[in-house]
């Protein structure tokens, strides 16, 4: 309870005289000195937590999208170039940390996991550190924890997905934003905007979270010295540092794509095909998904969800303007982000996380300070929440095997199933294969290039850009013709029997007329190659 025990003063941020905004005063100091081994070894302990959490999903078998990334980090280190020789619209630096994971640790299944988990534990330090700066050292423990066990929610695909690795660069751009507010520091706002520009580059959701730390500076600005065009030169420092720092985070991805010449291969892939890929959706779904967004944080996130809606009323009634446009405004960001993606996916919510986390003291303080029939029905509502957290979380932690873990992450979806039988498809393809051999998964199931270690003809190592265009079926059917290869390997004709009619198209067409059909493996049918064209 010692860690609930935090001053007022240390919760809510003062305006201070001339209403600075975030430019915070130092946070007051603690009976235990400014260093203290204790208190270092309680952070610590905390930021050990997402991984503990995270071992028992280390050796679960890759999701669709984690074995495509997988699959082009593998073509990266072998010499290949992503969108060139790999087809899609995630950014870049996703297939970097992939790829950086299998130099570090091997390529194995294991390695991005256990990378994400090392980059959670990091995050959940930025936490403990911006916690620390908004509202003080122990109610920066209490966000650290409550970031740390919120790693814990299962149900949210806790995997190597692109959301994990962005709340590091993510997190880490806010918090030295917020210090470049207090210290009015050129390199700070630059390096806010660096970091925001790698988060970016991981998942491009996190657009939205830019122009939110602008607005906050701008609103700084407001709040001393009103409007003026002479006090408006002074939103130079934090709105130029941003976006230098993000033009150089950007800048230094794009340039390798520039020098080998395939930087129209990447515009093409995130952008032109982006809209594609996200118009597809209509607006009516989206509206849908987010009004019932809420409903599905707070009966699978609970007290984090419970507490933050506590504190979202508690800043809208606070005088600190500053700091409830950071927090809220970095809610309703990561909502924007989720509904201009157009898909509303469960580990997309993992980006609530952080500020869910730096919500939850506000939240605790508020209730404590609550009258008593108030605060009571809010330790009602959050003791109920913890019941469908407790027990969907706790339903995939208790299987007994990483493979039953991950097809419970995923119960209503039977490709989880196919999923866990991908290393043993993989394993049947390379021993009927030798290195030089192409094969071809014609569905979604690129994984099964990473576990068979066999490369693709074509870049479009999974179908879904050919519900976005015929061009891209074109493109594809060129480059198979152009390099057959041995085996296909088709689940598409399972994943989508009542939408799509890929048997009446060009490349459908193309399989029945150079193909035999093998039967079924495991969870697809395998076609090989007729001997007249091998």
């Amino acid at each position: 309870m010692r860690l609930l025990q935090f001053e007022h003063e240390e919760i809510l941020m003062s305006v201070a005289g001339d209403a600075r905004g975030l430019a915070v005063g130092a946070p007051a100091r603690s009976a235990e000195g400014s260093v203290s081994l204790g208190r270092i070894a309680l952070i610590a302990a905390i930021c050990a937590i997402p991984i503990l959490l995270y071992l028992p999903f280390l050796a679960e078998p890759f999701m669709r999208d984690e074995g495509f990334y997988a699959a082009v980090a593998q073509l990266m280190l072998d010499g290949g170039i992503p969108y060139r020789d790999a087809f899609d619209n995630k950014p870049p630096m996703i297939f970097v940390w992939y790829a950086l994971s299998f130099v570090m640790f091997g390529e194995t299944v294991w390695a991005p996991r256990l990378l994400v988990s090392l980059l959670l534990s990091g995050t959940t330090l930025l936490v403990y550190l911006q916690g620390r700066l908004l509202f003080g050292r122990q109610a920066g423990l209490v966000a650290a924890l409550a970031f740390a066990l919120s790693i814990g929610l299962a149900v949210f695909e806790t995997n190597a997905n692109t959301e994990y690795f962005m709340l590091l660069p993510l997190v880490g751009s806010v918090y030295c934003f917020t210090l470049a507010e207090r210290n009015f520091d050129t390199r700070l706002y630059v390096l806010a905007g660096f970091l925001m520009g790698f988060a970016i580059l991981t998942k491009d959701t996190a657009i939205f979270t830019l122009p939110l730390l602008m607005l906050v500076a701008v609103n700084r600005v407001r709040l001393e010295s009103g409007w003026s065009w002479a006090n408006l030169r002074a939103l130079f420092k934090p709105v130029g540092g941003l976006m230098l720092g993000c033009g150089a985070a950007g800048v230094l991805t794009i340039l390798p794509f520039v020098l080998t010449g395939t930087f129209d291969d990447m515009f093409n892939a995130l952008v032109v095909y982006t809209l594609d890929y996200v118009g597809v959706v209509p607006w009516r779904s989206r509206l849908i998904a987010t009004a019932i967004m809420p409903i599905f944080l707070f009966w699978l996130a609970g007290p984090w969800a419970v507490l933050s809606l506590v504190a979202i009323f508690r800043l809208a009634r606070s005088r600190n303007s500053g700091l409830s446009l950071l927090l809220v405004g970095w809610v309703i960001a990561t909502v924007l982000g989720i509904v201009a993606a157009g898909r509303f996916y469960d580990h997309y919510y993992v980006a609530f996380l952080p500020v869910f986390a730096l919500l939850v003291p506000l939240g605790l303080k508020a209730m404590r300070e609550a009258g008593p029939f108030l605060r009571r029905a809010i330790a009602v509502v959050v003791a109920l929440s913890l019941v469908p957290m407790l027990v969907a979380s706790g339903d995939i932690y208790l299987q007994p095997n990483a493979d039953a873990r991950h097809t419970a992450k995923y119960p209503n979806d039977e490709r989880s199933v196919w999923e866990t039988q991908g290393d043993e498809l993989g394993a049947w393809l390379a021993a009927r294969t030798s290195p030089d051999d192409y094969i071809y998964n014609f569905g979604f199931h690129s994984e099964i290039y990473f576990y068979a270690d066999r490369r693709s003809p074509t870049r479009y190592l999974f179908d879904h850009p050919f519900r976005a265009g015929d061009q891209y079926v074109a493109e594809a059917l060129e480059e198979l013709n152009a390099n057959p290869p041995l085996y296909i390997v088709d689940t598409a004709s399972y994943e989508y029997p009542l939408t799509l009619d890929y048997y009446a198209v060009d490349i459908g067409r193309w399989i029945n007329a150079y193909y035999d059909y093998v039967g079924r493996v495991y969870y697809a049918d395998v076609y090989k190659l007729r001997p007249a064209i091998e």
